[in-house]
C-alpha cells in the first residue's frame, strides 16, 4: 500500500470518528434532557406531598367557581392564607413552565386539574388583592399557567368530540 492509500484510510477513520462522536454527543444530550425532565417531575410531585395542596383543594373545591373576593375574605384568614400559599406555589410553577424548565404536559398531568379548580375559585380574590395592594403582577404566573392549562383542556375536549 502506498502512502496515499494509508492517508485515505486514515481520513475515512477520522471522519467516521467525528461522525460517531457527534451521534454519541447527540444521544447524550437527549438522555440528559430525559433525565432532567424525569427529575423535574419527581421534584414537582415531591413539592406537592405536603398538607398544603390537599388542604387547599378540600377547602376550595366546595366553593362555587368565580367566588367573589368578598365571599372568600368572609370565610376567614385561614382561607385567604391558604389561597396565598397555594397561589405562590403555582406562581413558581408557572414561571418554571414559561421558562421551559418544566414541560407543561407534566404539570397538566400531575396537578393541572387541581390548579384549575383552585384558580376558578380564588382568581377574583387575586384580582382584588392586586388592586388593593397596588401590585398588578401579583400571581401573574399563576394566572398565565391557569390560562395555558385551560387552552390545553379546551383543545383536548374539542379533540375528544371529533
Amino acid at each position: 500500500m502506498t502512502l496515499e492509500t494509508w492517508a485515505t484510510i486514515a481520513e475515512i477513520f477520522g471522519s467516521s470518528a467525528v461522525v460517531g462522536a457527534i451521534v454519541f454527543g447527540y444521544a447524550q444530550v437527549r438522555q440528559f434532557r430525559t433525565q432532567r425532565r424525569d427529575l423535574i417531575a419527581i421534584e414537582l410531585v415531591r413539592s406537592f406531598q405536603d398538607e398544603l395542596l390537599p388542604l387547599g383543594y378540600q377547602m376550595f373545591h366546595t366553593l362555587p367557581a368565580e367566588t367573589s373576593a368578598e365571599e372568600l375574605k368572609a370565610l376567614g384568614d385561614t382561607y385567604t392564607k391558604t389561597a396565598l400559599m397555594i397561589g405562590m406555589r403555582y406562581e413558581t410553577i408557572g414561571l418554571l413552565v414559561y421558562r421551559g424548565i418544566i414541560p407543561i404536559d407534566i404539570v397538566d398531568e400531575l396537578v393541572g386539574g387541581v390548579c384549575l379548580v383552585i384558580w376558578q375559585r380564588i382568581n377574583n380574590w387575586i384580582f382584588a388583592t392586586r388592586e388593593e395592594i397596588g401590585h398588578p403582577a401579583l400571581m401573574e404566573w399563576y394566572e398565565w399557567l391557569a390560562r395555558e392549562l385551560e387552552k390545553r383542556n379546551n383543545t383536548a375536549a374539542h379533540a375528544r368530540k371529533l
